[in-house]
């Protein structure tokens, strides 16, 4: 059964990514091509977006994060591949920040000067795509006043999430459920609140129905995901920040849908 999920998870993918990119996110997509221009690949490598997904039919697998020790865990068919032969290849590899070899050389450069403009721009792109957003999430977060929390339930309402739970000062997570005429497609639940409310970073875990009992998030499916998810210097930011995971979460739903 989890070589059929992996399966159509990795058939709807790439769907779901693309119509994700037509809303205006082009982050992505520089950073996947910045990974690329860091060292030409062999004949046998695939670029780094292949590489994400090849984490991702492991975690099908796995009851936890991913690390090159706990791989070694799964079953040789349970295994990909291609994660197998770039481990294989390179007897340090495990020990590496990253399996994949363009990766790692991206997060160890040589001139860390163009490393840290190239950042900036990344960083830039991120605020341009916010201000396209910007009248829209305004008109969404008004009933929420200064409130962040209420601000990030106003954007998952839009989305047709709504709050599982009463959430008051003390509570350390949101759990947003879809539910709709008795069914359930899909629960996103932000966590680390401190960490949002001390410096906007979020956190945002999906659950699908039809992949029952495995968590995923952002940075599992979309390149340089995490500048999105940090990096918030003002409240806009943050707010943008949550839009951006829960609507690739609400895309991804709807193409895992088509597929059974």
């Amino acid at each position: 059964m989890d070589a059929l999920l992996r399966n159509k998870l990795l058939n709807c993918l790439p769907r779901a990514r693309a119509a994700f990119y037509k809303r205006g996110f082009e982050l992505p997509r520089l950073y996947l091509n910045a990974v690329e221009a860091v060292r030409g690949r062999t004949a046998e490598e695939f670029d780094y977006q292949y590489f994400l997904d090849q984490i991702v039919c492991e975690k099908i697998y796995l009851n936890g994060r991913f690390d090159s020790a706990i791989r070694r865990t799964l079953k040789e068919n349970e295994r990909s591949s291609y994660l197998d032969f770039l481990e294989g290849r390179d007897e340090r590899a495990a020990s590496q920040l990253s399996l994949d070899p363009n990766f790692n050389q991206f997060l160890k450069p040589d001139d860390v000067t163009s490393w840290k403009a190239l950042f900036s721009k990344f960083k830039e792109q991120k605020q341009a795509e916010q201000m396209k957003y910007a009248d829209h999430l305004a008109r969404l977060i008004t009933p929420a006043g200064s409130s962040l929390v209420k601000s990030i339930l106003c954007v998952a309402e839009d989305l047709g999430y709504r709050s599982k739970h009463a959430i008051n000062a003390r509570s350390k997570t949101i759990e947003l459920s879809d539910l709709s005429n008795g069914e359930e497609l899909s629960t996103i639940t932000v966590s680390e609140l401190s960490e949002l409310k001390k410096n906007g970073d979020i956190w945002v875990k999906y659950e699908f129905s039809k992949i029952p009992g495995k968590f995923f998030s952002f940075d599992d499916f979309i390149p340089g995901a995490y500048i999105y998810q940090g990096f918030n210097e003002n409240p806009n930011l943050a707010i943008f920040s949550f839009f951006v995971q829960i609507l690739f979460a609400s895309i991804l739903r709807e193409e895992l849908m088509k597929e059974f």
